[in-house]
């Protein structure tokens, strides 16, 4: 995935957020100092287990420290891919955005869930998975917010992977 493509992307979703102010061209009006986080994997690819936890790549994993107190809009996405993954019954694939510190939480409203059926083993991108866009608003310095992921059963053969996955923080107020 390119920069361009990704902010695009990103872009695109701010737009369409419905609590956010926009001038009269329909553009949005960001925060009052435009500043903004970001985490993009990178690595070998993170395999989704039974257990719930934290996406772990090869080098980067999307975990995120929110190092500004004031309200932010996060918005948050997997690409999930079937590694030669076969199911002899339906599943459920659960991704959520959690904070690990600071009284440790899944974060509300940020939790979406893929039910797939039973299948023989496939290889392809399956989802491309948006997690729920939020407003976030801590009066910490130190957040630390990840991307995990479960699967509710494991798979007959090969595996579900996320083969890449990222967080943006705008900061609002």
């Amino acid at each position: 995935m390119t920069w361009e493509v990704t902010k695009d992307l990103i872009l695109d979703t701010v737009k369409s957020a419905s609590s956010l102010a926009t001038d009269t061209n329909g553009k949005v009006i960001a925060g009052s100092n435009g500043y903004n986080l970001a985490v993009y994997s990178s690595g070998n690819a993170a395999v989704i287990t039974t257990a719930n936890g934290l996406l772990t790549f090869g080098t980067t994993s999307p975990t995120l420290t929110i190092d500004k107190a004031g309200t932010y809009l996060i918005q948050s996405r997997v690409n999930q891919y079937r590694n030669n993954a076969s199911h002899i019954s339906t599943h459920i694939i659960t991704y959520r955005l959690r904070r690990t510190n600071n009284t440790a939480s899944d974060i509300v409203n940020s939790i979406t869930s893929n039910t797939d059926e039973a299948h023989a083993a496939l290889t392809e991108t399956e989802w491309i998975v948006d997690l729920p866009t939020i407003v976030y608003t801590t009066t910490n310095t130190n957040d630390t917010l990840e991307i995990w992921g479960v699967i509710d059963l494991t798979t007959s053969t090969g595996s579900h992977e996320a083969t890449e996955a990222n967080i943006v923080a705008q900061k609002l107020s």
